[in-house]
């Protein structure tokens, strides 16, 4: 589970030292008695970074997590040659599917309600924008590894044929380098599913476990 509270360890301690006098007592010139108190302040341990709090859910490890950063639903996170803007993220019932295939312009091109089979929807709206040096076909290819992440720690990868979801970027329609494109990711999820957050990663160039994320300060349920 992605843990986002920011704790700080702030300890005092107090020693006390007592030195009495030994000895013969004299009853007119009594021997004075000596306390000296040391107060000691621990160094607070350094606040942890917004990568170390996501690093536990990630599907990678946690020292592998992009410079890139960790971002909420609003922010932009940028992954090697990916930059992803999180607009919105929301759980639904069905989606706005084209099942035709057919592009908007032609003939045969209709938009359908598609309801999930099993569970429900988790949908995530995304603009990409390709920082890299190729180009990259969003729907029909692999480019980005998009993973969700609940409160459980289950990893869920994106439903097939994402280019049928409506306004989402057709086959080979290759984004270039230095152009944005909106794109839609949808995750097929159990009805109690408690969402906290998305992985990604640049499959050309990144390491199998070089993921950023975006961490939402609720969970979506």
């Amino acid at each position: 589970m992605w843990q986002l509270e920011r704790v700080t360890a702030l300890a005092v301690a107090g020693l006390v030292l007592s030195a009495c006098s030994n000895g013969d007592i004299e009853a007119t010139k009594p021997q004075p008695t000596v306390t000296v108190t040391e107060t000691v302040t621990a160094t607070p341990e350094p606040e942890p970074d917004g990568e170390e709090d996501v690093a536990e859910a990630l599907p990678g490890d946690e020292e592998d997590v992009s410079d890139g950063g960790v971002g909420s639903i609003g922010d932009t996170v940028t992954n090697f040659g990916v930059e992803m803007t999180l607009h919105d993220a929301y759980l639904t019932e069905t989606i706005p599917w084209n099942e035709s295939g057919q592009r908007t312009d032609s003939p045969g091109y209709e938009i359908t309600s598609r309801p999930a089979d099993n569970g429900q929807w988790f949908v995530l709206e995304t603009t990409v924008n390709n920082v890299g040096s190729v180009s990259m076909d969003l729907t029909c290819s692999w480019p980005i590894d998009a993973v969700a992440v609940d409160s459980e720690g289950r990893e869920f990868d994106t439903i097939e044929s994402l280019y049928q979801y409506e306004d989402n970027p057709r086959c080979n329609d290759n984004l270039q380098p230095g152009f944005d494109a909106a794109m839609t990711y949808v995750f097929n999820v159990p009805e109690d599913a408690e969402m906290v957050g998305m992985a990604f990663r640049d499959t050309e160039e990144s390491g199998w476990e070089d993921y950023s994320a975006f961490v939402f300060d609720e969970t979506i349920d």
